[in-house]
């Protein structure tokens, strides 16, 4: 979301600086407003590792990269320890378990958003671009 108003850098709706923009749109300044992000659908920080209970955690975003920031807003996060997150039992190496993860929050997040009733995931498919189910 995009809000006019100065910063001390301004950036597009497609994150170039001002100076680069388009002719139409010089002129605009806008800068790049937040969307709170909703509370990790698995546990807190506060909380300790998902799976041990460590004190030591790791956020871990059940996305991919390129969907960091939507995962992010929505609230598929987890706190891991360090093992569970990039050791060799951790979601980073055990394909298995990250694909589990990614169907589970799934799962999570449409009985959050009450859209269990959607065979086809539709509502899922479009806020993440993607279905694990």
């Amino acid at each position: 979301m995009f809000v006019a108003g100065g910063s001390r850098k301004t950036y597009n709706a497609y994150s170039r600086p001002v100076g680069l923009l388009p002719p139409v749109l010089r002129g605009v300044v806008v800068r790049l407003v937040r969307m709170p992000k909703k509370p990790s659908l698995y546990n807190t920080r506060a909380d300790g590792c998902w799976m041990c209970g460590n004190p030591n955690v790791e956020e871990h975003h059940i996305l991919p990269s390129s969907r960091r920031p939507i995962s992010d807003r929505e609230g598929l996060t987890i706190f891991l320890c360090h093992l569970h997150h990039q050791g060799p039992m951790g979601v980073h190496h055990d394909k298995g378990f990250d694909r589990w993860l990614r169907a589970d929050a799934q799962r999570r997040w449409e009985e959050r958003e009450g859209v269990t009733d959607d065979p086809d995931h539709d509502e899922f498919r479009n806020v993440f671009y993607v279905s694990y189910l």
